[in-house]
């Protein structure tokens, strides 16, 4: 009996002692916000439901300030913040947290980024983000575990049905058989299905190579297409003879002249003017040209037959021949002359010509 009075009061001692740490442990922690100095800012947080002034807040897990105060402006929750030690920016964000599953309720704060413009104390953080109200969370579990339970009620009333009992039996058996048919159906045909992925291997690399080179053929394509871009710049710009055909007036000016020039000299031949007019209009001077060539050919053919002094000249071979030796004979004569007198030479020449 003494040891179980011994027991509850040693218990009651410890309860006491944890209680006296709980007290000296939250007088620091105030007393450290309390000590806390920086600048005001503000926030505006559409609920902030169990937050309350003192709280802390931190910046990457460390306090760095306290809530100051909570007050009401039209239907927002504005809080105002001491933050001390670091800078915060225009695209700063308040966020509104819970330490633990019902632990106290903190502000976090995330600085924002160096490039954007400085906030001055005083201004408002205007990106904000509110905690889950645990109101409405549990509202929320409550309301999908009463849908669970209505699926289950609904679930139980439709497989308590004999008739849907037998109807899922056979549903399951129907599926059994035709698994198992399907199984037959795949042992038997093995050998087609690995030939059917065989030949499908076989297109796939077979059409490797064809769309490579459709790859390559739609590269070419696209530079003959880059190329006509530039082609169709250049003469839009007028470069080139073409582009200077068709930006130039002055040249499409003289081309159409020159057309017009040729268009009068067409008129004129048509119309029998000029030399070119006569050949093509004249039929006399057509007539003697045609018996000129007549008479040509007649000559020619007398030629070819070895007739008259050009004809024996043409077709002769003897002829050909005495030439050939009188000019051997002037060749010998030509050397001797150089070493002969002038009369000499003069009686030599004359032995040779009679």
């Amino acid at each position: 009996m003494k040891r179980a009075g011994t027991a509850v009061e040693v218990k009651v001692g410890l309860l006491v002692l944890a209680g006296i740490a709980l007290l000296f442990y939250m007088s620091l922690r105030v007393s450290r916000l309390e000590r806390i100095e920086g600048e005001v800012y503000y926030a505006l947080f559409s609920s902030v439901s169990g937050l309350v002034e003192g709280a802390p807040v931190e910046v990457a897990g460390v306090t760095v300030g306290r809530v100051e105060k909570i007050s009401l402006e039209d239907t927002k929750a504005k809080v105002t913040m001491v933050i001390g030690g670091v800078a915060l920016y225009e695209d700063a964000e308040a966020i509104l947290r819970t330490r633990g599953a019902l632990g106290d309720k903190f502000i976090q704060v995330n600085p924002g980024t160096p490039t954007e413009r400085r906030l001055s104390p005083g201004e408002v953080i205007k990106h904000t983000k509110s905690a889950p109200d645990l109101d409405q969370l549990f509202a929320s579990l409550q309301r999908t575990a009463e849908g669970l339970a209505g699926m289950g009620e609904a679930l139980k009333e439709v497989v308590g049905d004999r008739e849907i009992r037998q109807a899922l039996k056979e549903l399951v058996l129907n599926f059994r058989d035709s698994s198992r048919e399907f199984k037959t159906l795949l042992t038997e045909n093995r050998q087609r299905i690995d030939r059917a992925v065989a030949n499908f291997e076989d297109f796939s690399r077979d059409l490797r190579p064809l769309l490579s080179k459709a790859s390559r053929t739609l590269d070419t394509l696209e530079g003959s297409l880059t190329s006509l871009q530039k082609v169709g710049k250049d003469l839009q710009q007028g470069k080139g003879t073409l582009g200077k055909l068709l930006t130039d007036d002055q040249l499409y000016r003289d081309l159409r002249g020159a057309i017009e020039d040729l268009r009068k000299l067409a008129q004129r031949v048509n119309k029998g003017e000029g030399t070119l007019g006569k050949l093509l209009t004249d039929e006399q001077l057509y007539r003697d040209l045609q018996e000129a060539i007549a008479e040509f050919r007649r000559i020619a053919e007398r030629i070819n037959q070895g007739e008259g002094t050009l004809g024996k000249l043409v077709t002769d071979d003897s002829l050909y021949r005495q030439a050939e030796r009188t000019l051997k004979k002037v060749e010998k004569a030509a050397e001797g002359m150089e070493e002969q007198t002038p009369i000499t030479v003069i009686g030599t020449a004359a032995g040779l010509v009679f």
